[in-house]
């Protein structure tokens, strides 16, 4: 191990005080940083498991892409500029989306900001056309999408062994003969950051997600890639075309 490059954080509740000064581990006499922050493969964790830092940082990379887009939309033909923006935004937007994806902060506003660019529109167009003419789907449902990804290959065994038995089912173990006995016990946790963990966020977001999608999962003769391609289009489809608010200023 590199001493130089190997970092040492604690981990814990944000309204616990932790004293880190106290603690101290050497690597062949060298002393290792205790860090609050800290990235770890493209994804920024800190002690809190807040994923602020992560969102703030993918929020600043997209807003230099976007304003970019923004200052080369007179110049370049909107196929090369959503190019651009599949290489330097979209990549960002898919790393561990099943970890910050709940935590959206401004990155929907930047994304919003992007796509106008992309086709010349103005600053307050209504961008759900503009999603479905460019085939994007929008931050809420590409996290979505990733939750299906994640299900499809946990279902056909295609995780490593660690997340096996990760979301069986509990049922009720009592022998009365109630409404609700053969239905799952939804699962407990005791934190908010333990609630939007995937352990309990997956499960939550499959109950609600579209049937037809589902069915899909539990073909046999499917592959991931169909699976995943079907299920984004499934998504664009329910994209509104027109605006159906009352009075809507943007179109008057």
């Amino acid at each position: 191990m590199n001493a130089k490059k190997t970092k040492m954080m604690v981990f814990h509740h944000k309204q616990k005080n932790v004293c880190t000064t106290s603690l101290k581990l050497y690597i062949n006499s060298k002393k290792i940083e205790c860090v609050k922050e800290f990235n770890f493969l493209g994804v920024m964790l800190d002690e809190n498991l807040s994923w602020k830092p992560h969102v703030q940082k993918i929020s600043g990379k997209i807003a230099g892409v976007a304003g970019t887009l923004s200052r080369l939309k007179r110049f370049l033909p909107q196929n090369i500029l959503k190019t651009i923006y599949n290489a330097l935004i979209q990549p960002h937007l898919n790393l561990g989306v099943l970890l910050w994806g709940i935590n959206i902060g401004r990155i929907y506003k930047l994304q919003k900001w992007a796509v106008r660019a992309i086709t010349s529109s103005k600053y307050n167009s209504h961008t759900s056309p503009i999603f479905k003419e460019l085939k994007i789907l929008r931050i809420h449902e590409l996290y979505k999408l990733n939750i299906l990804k994640f299900d499809f290959k946990y279902k056909k065994n295609m995780l490593p062994a660690y997340f096996q038995g990760m979301f069986n089912e509990v049922f009720l173990t009592h022998n009365h003969d109630t409404r609700n006995k053969s239905e799952p016990v939804p699962g407990l946790w005791k934190s908010i950051a333990a609630k939007n963990s995937i352990r309990f966020a997956i499960p939550a977001a499959i109950a609600i997600a579209p049937t037809d999608i589902l069915e899909k999962i539990n073909l046999d003769d499917i592959k991931l890639p169909s699976f995943s391609k079907t299920a984004k289009f499934l998504f664009l489809d329910e994209y509104k075309t027109e605006c159906d608010i009352k009075n809507c200023y943007v179109k008057q």
